[in-house]
């Protein structure tokens, strides 16, 4: 016997079955390459893996199907929202800082560059630190650059840190 398939020009939506001539708008899934109509498709917002050091490349697609949203993108939108949740609850000691109770700390310095502002550029060390399991960051050290472009002058935001586990004042 042998199987019929669709090609993608007599394809309709793959959610929703209606045909291709129904709309007239949609989108191919960045993962599957099947088409889904505007309705259906599933579409991520600018920015929404940004403070990821490496974005996968199956996260990089403007649209998705359903199938393959909820399969592959909305987990690791889930992990993405709660990592930047405890990136927000994360303890910052700068180099000033003598002398701190740390219980365990990690090997690998993170560094950000060219943040627009100060307050990206913690929450982006503190989004890694999040990330890697750590509650705070130690010896952080934020650093301004100012840059002129056509007579205009903005600032450039350049920073260091270590995450590591430390214990909270109120368990001392």
């Amino acid at each position: 016997m042998s199987e019929t398939r669709e090609t993608p020009d007599e394809a309709g939506c793959v959610t929703c079955r209606k045909p291709k001539a129904a709309f007239k708008h949609h989108s191919l899934c960045g993962i599957c390459q099947r088409m889904s109509c505007k309705d259906c498709a599933q579409f991520l917002e600018d920015g929404a893996f940004s403070f990821l050091e490496k974005i996968p490349d199956e996260l990089r697609h403007p649209a998705y199907c359903q199938a393959c949203y909820d399969e592959k993108v909305a987990p690791e939108l889930v992990r993405y929202a709660a990592a930047m949740e405890r990136a927000k609850e994360v303890f910052v000691f700068y180099k000033k800082h003598d002398y701190l109770q740390v219980i365990r700390r990690s090997r690998k310095i993170v560094s950000v560059r060219e943040c627009a502002d100060r307050k990206e550029a913690l929450l982006r060390l503190a989004f890694f630190a999040a990330q890697q399991s750590y509650n705070a960051l130690i010896n952080v050290e934020l650093i301004a650059e100012k840059v002129q472009i056509a007579g205009y002058q903005t600032s450039n935001w350049t920073g260091t840190g270590l995450p590591a586990d430390v214990k909270p004042a109120k368990e001392r």
